[in-house]
């Protein structure tokens, strides 16, 4: 029990020097987040302090919400175990991305006019993290160059993955609400997606399923991409490669069909969010 107490102490001197750092233009103070029981702490989730900083944003500073994002992270690392199935190249705070991202991992890179899924080796390395003043970033690479994203989930395949006509290279196609959805055809089907005062959402034929939720649109720095869409999974169906962003928070997430529950088009099977200071 010492050793972990020690460990779990360091961690948080750790955390609260990032604290101090991030919030050096700030107003919110967070000695009684550190000074919590720390079983408590662990009961924290990433999703609802985040949900809590974008409802709220107007009534702290930069700095405050900064290190709220940093506050979220860090505990949501302490509380989930590197089972991690989506991830991008770059580099990200601590618990932003998997420090031991394992074998078993696909890139999804563009090939010679196609798009294919490849057998990646993942690297992992710590780095300087200029916000909290230490080397608890993490820098992720891929073996596979142009890497698009990083996927790793049971059932997928190498070779070539299928794709509807559109050009995604560096060409991310924005959501707005004032615009007509975007219209996808994918293996005879015409596939929908698009966004209104109830969300971000898809439709195909008489199905229709709601991606993100209004309480996310509604917030005035909320913005949604589709990065890439294709047959990922190999069924057949369409998945989708996402990005929303608020003030401060960056997501990218994989929709697989595949896995699908009853009556909806496609699952989510994983996110990657970053803060961006």
């Amino acid at each position: 029990m010492k050793g972990e107490d020690s460990a779990v102490h360091s961690r948080g001197r750790r955390l609260a020097r990032k604290n101090a750092s991030c919030m050096q233009h700030g107003k919110l103070s967070l000695a009684n987040y550190y000074f919590l029981p720390w079983q408590l702490q662990r009961e924290w989730r990433l999703p609802s302090l985040l949900t809590f900083a974008m409802r709220h944003f107007r009534k702290f500073s930069r700095g405050a919400l900064c290190a709220l994002f940093l506050l979220a992270t860090s505990l949501n690392a302490l509380a989930q175990e590197e089972n991690w199935q989506v991830s991008t190249p770059g580099e990200f705070h601590d618990g932003e991305a998997p420090i031991k991202p394992g074998s078993g991992w696909f890139a999804l890179v563009p090939a010679s006019g196609q798009w294919r899924l490849e057998t990646s080796i993942v690297r992992a390395k710590r780095v300087v993290d200029e916000i909290a003043g230490d080397n608890s970033g993490i820098k992720i690479t891929s073996s596979q160059p142009n890497t698009l994203v990083l996927l790793k989930f049971p059932g997928l395949k190498a070779g070539r993955v299928a794709t509807p006509n559109m050009k995604f290279i560096d060409n991310p196609r924005l959501l707005e609400l004032q615009n007509p959805a975007i219209e996808i055809e994918f293996a005879g089907e015409k596939h929908f997606v698009g966004i209104q005062k109830s969300g971000v959402y898809l439709k195909k034929g008489k199905q229709k399923q709601i991606l993100h939720d209004a309480k996310e649109v509604k917030d005035p720095d909320f913005t949604a991409s589709i990065l890439w869409a294709g047959d990922v999974d190999g069924d057949g169906k369409l998945d989708f490669f996402f990005e929303t962003t608020t003030l401060n928070s960056n997501s990218k997430c994989m929709y697989l069909s595949s896995v699908a529950d009853t009556g909806t088009l496609v699952k989510q099977i994983g996110c990657q969010t970053s803060s961006g200071c």
